[in-house]
């Protein structure tokens, strides 16, 4: 059955393609392509998909990089590393591709019938890398969002997230001494004071990778207006 409302969704959020090529070697200072592809290429794809469950909007984005050129390696010959302090030009152990992909996704559960920017939903984030040429190898995000909460402040906004981040288990054991996984908590309030005057408080809580730093606790308040 034909629905009005579904079909003029999907004209204003239609589904995206994307795909770049970039030089592995690019030269931002310098005019022209010359050299950019001398030592390798980088592959970038995204793929953003529109959904509509449960009658309401959302959208889920698949995107990843590849690269072809000699990357360093995380794991590395200790007796190298020690060179390489000392002396110049020592050759550490190489690969040569690199690789991520990036899951991202939002989701509404409830919107007012009136106007579907007001309500609120889930959102999500997955990141994986090679874990031999990233030190970051996983990262996760989940959060719950949303806009006008209560009756009469149909502008404010809010969010509350949580990430994860994974440090690669090819770092050497000095650094996995002393680094390791961190993760954190987010909640903010956007408060629309007039339509040129928004003050967001603030709060998180993160667990810093340095395993010799305390967690930390920060409280802010930002203040934002528009001429």
């Amino acid at each position: 059955m034909y629905n009005e409302a579904d079909t003029r969704a999907k004209l204003i959020d239609p589904a995206i393609l994307s795909f770049v090529m970039l030089g592995s070697d690019g030269q931002p200072n310098t005019s022209g392509f010359g050299k950019d592809f001398k030592k390798g290429e980088t592959f970038t794809f995204a793929y953003r998909q529109p959904t509509r469950f449960f009658g309401q909007s959302g959208s889920h984005t698949f995107s990843g990089t590849y690269g072809t050129r000699d990357y360093t390696m995380l794991q590395q010959d200790p007796r190298l590393i020690l060179e390489g302090l000392i002396k110049k030009n020592v050759v550490f152990a190489e690969k040569k591709s690199s690789w991520s992909f990036m899951y991202n996704m939002h989701q509404y559960l409830y919107t007012e019938k009136d106007d579907e920017t007001q309500g609120f939903g889930v959102f999500a984030r997955i990141g994986v890398a090679d874990d031999k040429t990233n030190p970051v190898e996983n990262f996760y995000s989940v959060g719950l969002g949303g806009k006008g909460p209560f009756d009469g402040r149909d502008n404010d906004t809010w969010g509350f997230g949580y990430f994860y981040v994974q440090l690669s288990d090819k770092l050497g054991r000095i650094i996995q001494r002393n680094f390791g996984d961190t993760q954190g908590y987010e909640i903010f309030y956007n408060i629309e004071v007039t339509p040129w005057l928004h003050i967001t408080p603030d709060f998180q809580i993160i667990e810093p990778s340095n395993r010799n730093t305390d967690t930390a606790y920060v409280a802010g308040l930002r203040t934002k207006i528009d001429f």
